[in-house]
Formats: C-alpha cells, structure tokens, sequence
C-alpha cells in the first residue's frame, strides 16, 4: 500500500494521542492538540467556505505566534499552498511575491499591515484576513482572523486527496543578489526535512520547544512539524527579546531551540 509523506498526518496522529496535552504556549494562551486541531480545522472550514481550493495561494505575513501554526496546519490540510511571507521585507519586495505567487488570499498581522497598505491598490487580493494587534490600526479592507474562523460552517472538513509530490509551501528568498526567488517545497520535502530535524536533534514527547528561527524562514527549518510529530509542546515568541527568552526557559521548562 502507497501512504503518500505528508506532515499534515502528524497534526493528526498528536490529535489522536495527544487530545489533553499541551500543544501551543502563546503568551497567556494555551491550547491543547485536541483544541489546536479544532482551530485549524475552523480555518481550513472557513478558508473553503471562501472559495479557496486545492493548488490556491495564500500569502500569511506573521510573527512566531500561534496564528502562524494554525496557518500550517489549516491552510496546507486542504490541499491549499502557503506563502510564508518575511515581514521584514520593503513594500516593493512584498508586492513582487505576492504577485509572483499568484496569492489570492493574504492573512496578516496587524503589526505588519503599513507595507501593505502601501503597495494593496496594486495587488489583486480576493481577500484580506487580519489578526488584531494591540497599539496597531490598520486601514486595509480586511476580516478579523477570529471572526473569520468563528463563523466557518459546520460542516466536515473538505475532502481532499494529498499527493505527496504536490505543493506545500513556496518560500521566497530575500532578494539579496536579484528578485526574490520562490522555493516550490512538497508535500514529500516538508516530511522529509522534519524528519530529519527530528533524528538530528533528537526530538522527544516530552520536549519544549521555544520558535526563536522565524516560522517563515524554511518553515522554521522544519520546526513547525517536527514537534507536533513527536507530540511535543511548542512555545511561541513574537519576537527575539533575551530577558523574555531566559523567563520563558524558567516558566515552561524549554528543552529545545534553534
């Protein structure tokens, strides 16, 4: 029997063994598997109820926070392409890969919404999904990340066929030499780098991880799957900032990092 290599299985294996253990650390938020696969079940639901299908692009710009996990997981499970988008990144550079990645959705943090809203008169975006963030105000035309997951039908997760040599991810590059370059990463690529992150470092059940590498560098080199494979409990960190970092080790017991 051909079991096509997709992380997406192991969201749902962590659900399944891990239902009550403590899957996401966000600041005061905790979620368990069995919680955090609901809310990426909810994205996935209302991301389907929007129109978008199997091969679609979705650009998501944010921070190491629980609503980039969810991203993953949500938009990846239905067959759907994401678009890590570096959000230290100029306008001109942002409208280039959203352009170039044929995005017809963008899921942003409200933090990092100025560059856009620069650059959406020239953008052909169907839609605009905002997680609020406090002491920001954006002026884009968007949804409110909750409200659009919270008003997602009730209806069973869309069906859909995963091949594991399909697409997952495009990651650009920074554009350091030329234009930014997108990296077509499968399905196939993703489980086989997370696997190695796994044997490499050596990742276990119990370990704690702390997201210091970006989630959108390489899909946090494979940390964004490794630990949810193993069961393991990932903590969130918006951004680098040393004195959290050393309170985060003495609260959560952190075991593992990049």
């Amino acid at each position: 029997m051909f079991s096509p290599l997709t992380p997406i299985d192991w969201k749902r294996r962590a659900v399944k063994y891990y239902p009550h253990k403590v899957a996401v650390i966000d600041e005061e938020k905790k979620f368990t598997y069995k919680e955090f696969g609901q809310r990426t079940d909810q994205l996935s639901k209302a991301l389907y109820s929007s129109g978008i299908e199997k091969g679609d692009h979705i650009a998501v710009m944010l921070p190491n926070t629980h609503y980039m996990l969810e991203c993953f997981y949500g938009i990846c499970q239905m067959g759907a392409v994401m678009v890590p988008l570096n959000y230290r990144l100029a306008a001109e550079d942002l409208e280039y890969i959203i352009k170039h990645s044929d995005s017809k959705m963008l899921i942003v943090d409200e933090e990092f919404t100025a560059p856009v809203e620069k650059i959406i008169t020239k953008l052909s975006l169907e839609k605009i999904i905002i997680v609020p963030f406090e002491g920001y105000e954006t002026t884009l035309p968007g949804i409110d990340y909750e409200n659009f997951i919270l008003h997602a039908n009730d209806d069973g997760l869309p069906e859909v066929k995963i091949e594991e040599n399909q697409l997952l991810t495009i990651n650009y590059t920074s554009g350091t030499t030329s234009k930014p370059k997108g990296v077509m990463l499968t399905h196939r690529g993703n489980y086989m780098n997370a696997a190695n992150f796994i044997y490499h470092l050596g990742v276990k059940h119990d370990d704690v991880y702390l997201h210091t590498l970006p989630m959108f560098h390489a899909n946090g080199w494979g940390g964004v799957w490794s630990v949810t494979a193993t069961g393991g409990t990932h903590v969130c960190l918006r951004k680098v900032d040393p004195p959290l970092i050393l309170k985060l080790f003495a609260r959560h017991n952190i075991t593992l990092l990049c």
